[in-house]
């Protein structure tokens, strides 16, 4: 169940992400992926929350992966960090 104002907040970075990779190619050399930790495993765990490639490059990409990063850390009660690398999946 999602809380009053969690709806929207989910729903901008979902828009977010969606504008994001809308018309993107992929460039392995060029993408930036974004990681967040696991709260029932181990800290070491990763999970792959998203991938950033779009052709404008790896600044681009990095800048628009920290983006999303910030807003799911920022949102009430996250338990779990996030990180961006290019370390892919």
């Amino acid at each position: 169940m999602v809380a009053a104002g969690e709806g929207s907040m989910l729903r901008t970075i979902a828009i977010t992400s969606t504008i994001l990779l809308v018309g993107c190619e992929a460039r392995p050399n060029e993408t930036v992926y974004l990681y967040r930790s696991s709260i029932a495993g181990s800290p070491s765990d990763r999970i792959h929350v998203a991938s950033f490639d779009a052709k404008d490059g790896r600044a681009y990409n990095e800048e628009n992966c920290m983006i999303v990063r910030g807003l799911m850390e920022h949102q009430p009660g996250v338990a779990v960090g996030y990180w961006c690398t290019d370390d892919a999946p």
